[in-house]
Parts: C-alpha cells; structure tokens; sequence
C-alpha cells in the first residue's frame, strides 16, 4: 500500500504526465486495508503533496475483515465514506459509482469540485 501511494504521488506530480491545466484528479483505492508495508509515511506524502492533497478520493474495502480505519485515512475527510464490498456485485456498483462521479465531473460548469456521491442503500459500512 505503502508504494501504491508513492507511485500514486509520483504520477500525479509528473507535469508531463498530467499538464498543469489538467482537472482536478480522482484516486480510487481498493484493499482489505491490511498494509504489507509502510503506509503511513507514504499516505502522509501523498495528502501533502500539491495534487494529491487536491484529489477527490474514494476508497473500497474488500471483505468481511477489511480495515475500514486505515481505508478512512486515505481519505483524509471525516464526511467521505468509505465503501464494503463483500461480493462481486458490490465491487461493480461501486465501479459505476466511480463512472458516474467522473462523468458528472466532465460534464459539470465546475469540474473541479469534489461531487456528491449518494451510495445506494445496499452499501453495508
């Protein structure tokens, strides 16, 4: 997780990558929360640095044990929720989920503003 997070802040910073005039970025992690590695001092780099401290972020826990305090944290948000799949339906809906708030976004007079995500009811937290 820890190295996800450094990839994730390196690609992001890259200006040849992704140009300054680019919109504002999303970041989507899906784990069990259960880092194999360092994560914290990564996580940390990630939210400080320039835009990775400005992406919109969600976050899916995978499985009954998943570690839903270390998936809040890659928020970084006390309002944002972090979303459970248990089985492979729930992994879908929150793909379209993810579909939909980037469309709204590029459809959106303000792309830049984080969207509102309304979860439909069958999200177990």
């Amino acid at each position: 997780m820890g190295a996800a997070f450094q990839t994730a802040k390196d690609l992001l910073e890259d200006r040849s990558a992704i140009p300054g005039r680019a919109y504002r970025p999303t970041l989507v992690l899906l784990s069990d929360g259960q880092p194999t590695d360092e994560w914290k001092g990564p996580l940390k780099v990630l939210l400080d640095s320039e835009r990775g401290g400005k992406a919109f972020r969600m976050a899916l826990g995978i499985g009954a044990d998943a570690d839903m305090e270390v998936l809040s944290a890659f928020l970084n948000d006390p309002e944002a929720r972090v979303f459970k799949a248990d089985e492979a339906r729930q992994i879908r809906e929150f793909f379209r989920l993810v579909t939909m708030s980037v469309t709204s976004r590029s459809r959106s007079a303000n792309p830049n503003v984080a969207p509102q995500v309304n979860a439909a009811e069958e999200w177990d937290l």
